[in-house]
This record gives C-alpha cells, structure tokens and sequence, in this order.
C-alpha cells in the first residue's frame, strides 16, 4: 500500500496510532479515522456522493401458511382450521453508519435503521380447510381470521 501526499504522515505512524489506541483511545480514534480517510481505507467517504449506499426497503408479497384453533362457542368444540395467504411483507437493506463522536463511551455514535412497517392494516382471511380434534374434516364450517399486513415499508431505528 502506497501512501499518498496529502496530509497522512508515513505508513510506520499510522500503524503506531494502532498501538496506542488502548491508551488514549478517544484521540487514537479520531486519528485513525482521519488516516483511513486520507487512505482511502473506509468503503465510504463521510461526504458520500458518487457511489453511495442506497437504502432498497420495500414491500414485497410472499404466501404464509396460516393456522388457527377456535373455540367454537355454539357446539362447545374446538376446531382447528389452516389455509394459504398471500400477505405483503417489509424486505431490503437500510443505511446504517458509525459516526466519530467524543462525548460517546465508545468514541463513536451508532445510527442503526432496519427495513420496519410504517403502518400496520389487518388483512381478513377465511380459513375453510378445518378439522375437529380427532382429525375429522368439518364440511362447511369457515372461521375468520386476521393478519397484519404492512401497508407501507421504510428504514427506521432498529430495535429488539
């Protein structure tokens, strides 16, 4: 690796800034940040421009196996009841950084963003395939059910 002339001192230095990140780590930090910049080491430039990310959240659709058990108050049975939806799901990436602060224990501020629903709207599925506890089909019998289905999909603070 050949270093270039503007600013960042001899590659011996930048390595000895490795070396000291353990004791002085906040200064350390900033000044490895600032020679990986100069090195052109880091996949992304702070200023970003040409070539950067892009965030590709979107909602797409997927089919989902559904299966419910019901409690079938006026024959006192339980039954169970499965069926097939197609459902619209949050998929792609979002950007997420680490920005250089001091104030942070770390030295760095994290900005994590996920893929999440905006909003949420339920989606109502008849479910008609149903069974009765022995395994018996049950002819005719159709029970109500509703998913949540994202309505709208963007890059929001992650969270657990």
């Amino acid at each position: 690796m050949t270093l270039p002339s503007n600013g960042c001192r001899q590659q011996k230095e930048v390595l000895n800034l490795f070396n000291m990140a353990p004791l002085n780590y906040p200064t350390a930090a900033v000044l490895l940040l600032c020679c990986a910049l100069c090195l052109d080491l880091l996949p992304q430039k702070v200023s970003g421009g040409r070539g950067a990310p892009v965030s590709t959240c979107a909602a797409g659709v997927r089919s989902i196996g559904v299966q419910e058990e019901f409690l079938d108050e006026d024959r006192g049975e339980v039954v169970y009841c499965r069926g097939t939806a197609t459902v619209r799901h949050c998929e792609g990436q979002c950007i997420s950084k680490s920005v250089p602060r001091l104030s942070e224990a770390t030295g760095f501020h994290l900005n994590c963003t996920c893929c999440r629903e905006e909003r949420l709207v339920p989606q109502e599925m008849i479910l008609t395939d149903c069974y009765d506890v022995s395994g018996n089909a049950l002819m005719g019998r159709s029970y109500p059910v509703h998913i949540p289905e994202p309505d709208s999909c963007g890059c929001k603070k992650c969270t657990l």
